[in-house]
C-alpha cells in the first residue's frame, strides 16, 4: 500500500489536472448532495471549513439562513469550534449535529488522509459517537484504500460530485 505523503502527492498532482472552474462546478454539485442528505436537512448546527484552494468549496451552503454555522479555528495546534455569527469559541461539542471535513483522500469506506497534522483526527476523537461526519471531496480524491495509523479517524459519509451518498458501518 502507497504511503499517506504518497496519496498527498497523487492528489496535489490530479489537481493541476482541473482548472479553477471546473473545481467550482464540481464543489456546487457537492453542495447540492450534501443539501439533499437527511443528516443536513435534519441539522441546525452545522461545523464547516474555510476552505482551501485546493478543497471542496462549501462556502455556498451558508446560504441557507435556517442553519447556524460554526467553522474549525486552530488554537494552540487544536480545533476548537467557533460560530460564525459572533466568533464565539464553543466548548460544548455536543450541540455540533453535523460535521464536514475536508481532506486529502477518502476511501469509500469512510478512511480520510488530512494534512498530515492531525488535527481533525485529535479533534473528531472527542465528538460524540452520535454526531454524523461527511468526508467532503472531489471524486479523483477517492482511493480504493490509504493507510491508517491508530489514531485516524473514519467519516460516517463521504460525499463526492461523481458518488452517491454512502453509508459505512464505522468500527
Amino acid at each position: 500500500m502507497q504511503s499517506k505523503a504518497k496519496h498527498r502527492h497523487i492528489i496535489q498532482q490530479r489537481f493541476r489536472e482541473y482548472l479553477s472552474e471546473e473545481l467550482q462546478k464540481m464543489s456546487a454539485q457537492i453542495c447540492a448532495k450534501i443539501r439533499a442528505l437527511p443528516e443536513y436537512q435534519q441539522a441546525q448546527h452545522v461545523m464547516i471549513y474555510q476552505p482551501m484552494q485546493d478543497e471542496v468549496d462549501v462556502s455556498m451552503l451558508l446560504e441557507d439562513d435556517t442553519k447556524e454555522f460554526y467553522l474549525p479555528e486552530m488554537v494552540n495546534n487544536e480545533i476548537q469550534v467557533q460560530r460564525m455569527e459572533d466568533q464565539q469559541i464553543i466548548r460544548d461539542l455536543s450541540m455540533l449535529d453535523l460535521i464536514l471535513v475536508p481532506g486529502r483522500a477518502f476511501t469509500q469506506d469512510g478512511k480520510r488522509i488530512g494534512r498530515g497534522g492531525g488535527h481533525y483526527d485529535r479533534f473528531l476523537i472527542r465528538l460524540l459517537d452520535t454526531t454524523p461526519t461527511i468526508g467532503v471531496a472531489f471524486h479523483f480524491q477517492l482511493f480504493e484504500d490509504v493507510l491508517q495509523d491508530k489514531h485516524d479517524v473514519r467519516m460516517q459519509h463521504v460525499v463526492t460530485n461523481t458518488k452517491p451518498y454512502e453509508t459505512f458501518n464505522v468500527v
